[in-house]
């Protein structure tokens, strides 16, 4: 059921209940409630998968990200502890539906200049961010450029995510690994990134008000003359 169904955004109540936003191509403001009990099963499989990565300790405490597949359907989890008037608490699961295919980077609408110079193999080390508000394709357009560095350029990347949205991994083009890391780790991880064969492109997704992972990324961007560091933020314009 899920996969024949467009969105970008849904979230799941504990009874079943749904929202979704971008149905069938639509604006993504238009919310669409779905009758109760039609997303009970999926519920219930992220419950699962949650307890799981839990008890692994992939994922710890509340208000989790993680990814997660469906009926064929790749998106990132985010839970959520919401208390009703009843003052009984309960967790609501909002999906965003991931990318399944990486768009060609010369497709994205940069100008002819910019793209050059982004794919240049003399840019090669330095700090590279991508930002904007949500939904304005700043991971696509991150992981659009990845492939395509990496396709022509050669070498392999590293990514540290939380939790890994774009399908980096496992291409034929190009050698990419993606790791899920929490906020709490990722300092340490980009610290020890020139560890893993020194990677010529290394991704951090979405990097939020984290002083050390802001500093890592400068002074790893600093450190290398053979690494581009590419970093995703929101920001308003």
């Amino acid at each position: 059921m899920l996969n024949k169904i467009k969105f970008s955004d849904l979230w799941l109540e504990s009874d079943g209940t749904a929202c979704i936003k971008g149905a069938g191509g639509g604006s993504a403001e238009d919310v669409h409630k779905v009758p109760k009990e039609s997303f009970q099963e999926l519920y219930e499989a992220i419950v699962e998968e949650e307890k799981e990565l839990l008890e692994k300790g992939e994922i710890s405490g509340k208000d989790n990200s993680f990814r997660m597949s469906y009926q064929g359907v790749s998106f990132r989890v985010s839970g959520l502890s919401s208390f009703e008037k009843s003052n009984d608490e309960k967790v609501v699961y909002f999906l965003r539906r991931n990318v399944e295919n990486i768009p060609n980077f010369h497709t994205l609408g940069y100008s002819k200049v910019l793209a050059q110079w982004l794919l240049s193999p003399k840019n090669k080390n330095g700090l590279l961010v991508f930002c904007g508000s949500q939904v304005t394709g700043k991971t696509t357009s991150a992981a659009s450029l990845i492939a395509a560095r990496l396709t022509e350029l050669g070498g392999h990347g590293v990514g540290f995510e939380d939790p890994p949205e774009m399908p980096l991994t496992g291409q034929k083009e190009f050698d990419f690994y993606q790791s899920q890391v929490t906020s709490q780790n990722m300092g340490r991880a980009i610290k020890n990134s020139f560890r893993l064969a020194a990677p010529n492109i290394l991704l951090i997704g979405e990097l939020r008000n984290e002083a050390e992972v802001a500093r890592e990324a400068i002074n790893t961007a600093l450190s290398s003359d053979s690494m581009l560091v590419v970093i995703t933020m929101h920001a308003a314009n």
